[in-house]
């Protein structure tokens, strides 16, 4: 059987003295003829409060263990994103080291002509889009190169450019957009 405890100020006798037994009539009872404070009860000192250092503490392990695996992993996506980065910059300069094609006014009337083939002659206009699709242009620089080379032509008199056919890849110049491109 445990031991019971005596209460120091109204002398029940308890298996423990809790913050309950403080708030009896009879403990507060004993607290006013003794002139003590509720403040200055000597019973506070017998309860037995919870270890809350001991949970603090084993927060504090979680919250650390936590942290830790944490920074692990953010560690981890900081190498696959410089991975990725590094791979990326490989790619990109393999892709700038290829050559601009170069294209020829020959093959730019070619193109033109076929265009003209497959429309089967219905009009001598056609769209620069298809010219850029027979050519296999796919890159910025290509296409830049293009329009260069059409504009020149356009003004040696070699080819005409009109507006329309919705292009996916315009010509500007002098302020319109072409979208046509025909012999002259």
């Amino acid at each position: 059987m445990t031991p019971k405890v005596s209460c120091p100020v109204c002398k029940s006798q308890l298996l423990r003295i809790t913050k309950e037994h403080l708030k009896t009539k009879k403990h507060l009872g004993a607290l006013q003829k003794a002139g003590i404070k509720a403040s200055n009860d000597p019973a506070l000192n017998l309860i037995k409060t919870p270890k809350k250092k001991e949970s603090k503490n084993r927060d504090i392990e979680q919250i650390t263990y936590k942290l830790l695996k944490l920074e692990k992993v953010i560690n981890q996506l900081q190498i696959q994103q410089e991975q990725i980065f590094n791979y990326l910059n490989i790619k990109s300069d393999k892709v700038i080291k290829k050559k601009v094609k170069k294209i020829s006014q020959g093959e730019i009337l070619d193109a033109i002509d076929k265009c003209v083939q497959i429309y089967k002659g219905k009009s001598r206009w056609v769209k620069i889009d298809d010219v850029i699709s027979l050519l296999k242009i796919h890159r910025e620089e290509e296409l830049n190169s293009l329009n260069n080379i059409l504009i020149t032509m356009f003004n040696q008199n070699v080819i005409d450019l009109a507006e329309g056919g919705e292009p996916k890849y315009p010509i500007l110049y002098q302020n319109r957009i072409y979208g046509m491109v025909a012999h002259q």
